[in-house]
């Protein structure tokens, strides 16, 4: 625990190694981590405790098998419990969040999402969105998915995932009736990237091509009037030299994976809508991180845009506003990046009844990028 054990308000990992395989259990602790570890091994020593966690479960079958195993510890998070102000524990957030982006094939922790789909179980329920999640076979990142809000359950047609790091969801929104004529739909596709960074394209940059050739493949829908929209974590420095793929309002010096992403940009027609809108730095920049001083060993914080709301060409003047919003209930070095599209003249999306009447929404469509934990 590199002297960590006094530690408070974390969230912890525990990795079982043994020689056929690797599980991984997380947990949280309020108080400290040394507190929290003695209760561990307390049920690790005693059979009576075995059934206290999913950890004791599994090292006592460890043991009754007569299978060595090495346990190693390590703090993932930290995250302040629960406001009673607020009404929000953001500690316990975080920790369902890295339980339900861990590998399922190595997680002991058991995934309580009510399971609603039986063609696929990856899809979990929650009270205002579903959440659609895609897992990872070579990637050491969290994962990709979606969160659609119940509004859009309905048009929801399908959803794949083409890699570790690229995947997509189509819709088909109702569109609105011209000429008192039946109302048509219009296919939409979402695409969730997660680009490499910069170190690891350019130690190999058939990854970088790799990443890209994969959205080109999105991007190539069975239908050619699909709407195609894109969002995510692209590791990518696009700079402030404006072009006509991007604004002149974003935070960095372009780097080869910015100049990769601006030229992909431009070759399909595509706007970086977060980088359109001048608005004060803290609502541009979308990644903070820190880097250490080699003559004085002082730690400073670093604040750039790396995440993107990418949208067609043709749908520029219907961008109202793209920024970035800090303040998520879940701990991450990534802020939540939004971007409202003025949709009312295209699509007829209408919010839950009331009053036995449909309500029409508020003529603007967010397109949300979701917190990276």
């Amino acid at each position: 625990m590199e002297g960590r054990c006094q530690a408070s308000h974390i969230i912890y990992e525990a990795h079982v190694t043994s020689q056929d395989e690797l599980r991984t259990y997380i947990g949280s602790a309020e108080t400290t981590f040394k507190t929290r570890y003695n209760n561990h091994t307390m049920s690790f020593r005693h059979e009576k405790y075995r059934t206290n966690t999913e950890l004791s479960k599994h090292l006592w079958k460890k043991k009754n098998d007569d299978k060595e195993y090495h346990l190693s510890w390590r703090i993932k998070d930290k995250a302040s419990s629960y406001n009673p102000a607020t009404k929000r524990c953001c500690l316990c957030t975080t920790e369902k969040v890295r339980i339900l982006t861990a590998d399922k094939t190595k997680i002991l922790n058991k995934r309580k999402l009510k399971i609603v789909d039986d063609i696929d179980k990856r899809i979990g329920v929650h009270k205002e969105y579903r959440l659609i999640g895609f897992g990872q076979e070579t990637g050491r990142h969290g994962g990709i998915g979606f969160a659609v809000s119940n509004n859009f359950q309905q048009y929801l047609t399908n959803f794949k995932q083409n890699s570790d790091r690229v995947g997509y969801a189509d819709f088909l929104l109702p569109s609105l009736p011209v000429d008192n004529k039946s109302n048509e739909r219009v296919p939409v596709r979402f695409i969730i990237a997660y680009g490499p960074n910069n170190p690891v394209a350019k130690q190999n940059p058939e990854q970088r091509d790799k990443f890209y050739d994969e959205l080109s493949e999105g991007l190539q829908a069975k239908n050619k009037r699909t709407l195609v929209f894109c969002v995510g974590d692209f590791n990518s420095k696009v700079g402030s030299r404006q072009c006509a793929s991007m604004g002149a309002f974003s935070r960095g010096t372009r780097n080869e994976n910015g100049e990769a992403l601006v030229q992909w940009t431009q070759s399909n027609c595509l706007v970086l809508a977060n980088t359109l809108f001048q608005y004060s730095m803290r609502y541009r920049t979308t990644w903070t991180g820190s880097v250490t001083s080699t003559d004085t060993g002082v730690k400073k914080q670093i604040y750039n845009t790396i995440d993107y709301v990418i949208v067609p060409e043709r749908f520029r003047p219907l961008v109202g506003k793209a920024r970035s919003y800090s303040g998520t209930e879940v701990t991450s070095d990534h802020k939540l990046v939004i971007a409202d599209m003025e949709f009312c003249s295209l699509f007829r999306i209408y919010r839950a009844k009331s009053r036995g009447k449909k309500q029409q929404l508020q003529p603007h469509h967010e397109c949300r990028h979701p917190t990276k934990p």
